[in-house]
């Protein structure tokens, strides 16, 4: 599965920074049977307060593997995203992560991000600060452990707490979906 996920990134690295053309989708979305969701809004380059900020490298292809692997429904960038879904509201990928989210009725929806080598974590849980997982910490152990058990040692919350701007944490709450 490894030499598959190298493959997808390798593809979607021609156009980490190709914006889409007239009337051209910069999102794509593959239909699963889990009631799972998965969003990788900076799989690509995005433009945020009028500057390109740098891609997501690998959640493209992680977003594509969960797909293939655990049937999930993911909805992820393919082209330079002309509004930082992760920031902006008003956006086509926000629109459609809306009516998927009100056809799927998932019952977790996971945001990825790729982050610094040098960052105090493997992997952070954004929560806003837990309002996202209200009611559901089990949840949030029981994915920790698997974390865990396949030998990720520095877990954490909230370093960044997916509270600021309009991210999509946020986003999905206001829907009424539990959030990681």
């Amino acid at each position: 599965h490894v030499q598959e996920a190298i493959r997808i990134e390798w593809a979607l690295q021609k156009t980490y920074e190709t914006s889409p053309k007239e009337g051209e989708e910069w999102f794509a979305v593959l239909r699963g049977t889990s009631k799972v969701l998965i969003s990788a809004p900076h799989a690509t380059a995005q433009i945020r307060e009028g500057k390109v900020k740098p891609v997501d490298a690998g959640t493209g292809a992680l977003a594509v593997m969960l797909h293939n692997l655990a049937k999930t429904t993911v909805i992820y960038t393919t082209r330079q995203s002309p509004s930082d879904p992760n920031f902006y509201d008003d956006n086509e990928y926000k629109r459609r992560l809306a009516e998927l989210i009100k056809e799927l009725k998932p019952k977790l929806v996971i945001d990825l991000h790729a982050s610094h080598w040098y960052r105090p974590y493997d992997v952070d849980f954004g929560t806003m600060n837990g309002l996202s997982m209200a009611g559901k910490q089990k949840w949030l152990r029981r994915i920790a452990d698997f974390f865990v058990q396949a030998g990720f040692r520095d877990l954490s919350q909230d370093f960044f707490s997916a509270s600021k701007n309009q991210p999509i944490t946020n986003f999905v709450l206001e829907r009424g979906i539990t959030f990681l």
